[in-house]
């Protein structure tokens, strides 16, 4: 029998060598309406942390999707931002599962919770077809990077639920 490489995507703690394609991401202009700026320093703290942690979803053609979150010494957790490279092409459905996956094997126990600006219908779309609901709508909760002040939906999902 011979060994056959791994070719499925999947998640990974992040390294400082993926700063440069996560900061690619947070700094491009069509997201300062949906993505808040995460600065290095945090981001590097990420590497390190057991209340934060910064993972990348890749495969072997390289990078898709990362994940930064909060929390995560807690039972619940929030996935403060989450983004793929190649919008529109599936990836973010199968990272987000991924995702859901790998935590719900670490304690399916917790649950996670994030928020989401209400003009971002893909997004909540993505949310919502992984399992997420439990909405509160919290009014003019986050002004964005081109400074407009906007709704968010909060969403949960319990991670037994998620690995079931």
């Amino acid at each position: 029998m011979t060994d056959t490489p791994d070719t499925n995507p999947a998640w990974r703690r992040a390294t400082a060598a993926d700063f440069g394609w996560i900061e690619a991401v947070l700094n491009d202009p069509a997201y300062y309406d949906r993505l808040e700026a995460v600065p290095r320093p945090a981001l590097e703290a990420a590497l390190e942390s057991e209340a934060f942690r910064l993972l990348a979803f890749a495969g072997p053609e390289g990078p898709l999707a990362f994940a930064y979150l909060s929390r995560c010494d807690t039972g619940r957790p929030k996935l403060e931002e989450f983004a793929v490279l190649r919008p529109g092409a599936g990836t973010g459905r199968q990272a987000l599962a991924a995702l859901l996956g790998l935590l719900a094997a670490e304690n399916p126990a917790r649950c996670l919770w994030l928020h989401v600006v209400l003009h971002n219908a893909p997004a909540i779309r993505l949310y919502r077809s992984c399992g997420f609901g439990r909405d509160e709508l919290i009014p003019a909760a986050w002004t964005t990077r081109l400074g407009e002040t906007v709704d968010l939906l909060r969403l949960h999902i319990d991670l037994d639920t998620a690995a079931a």
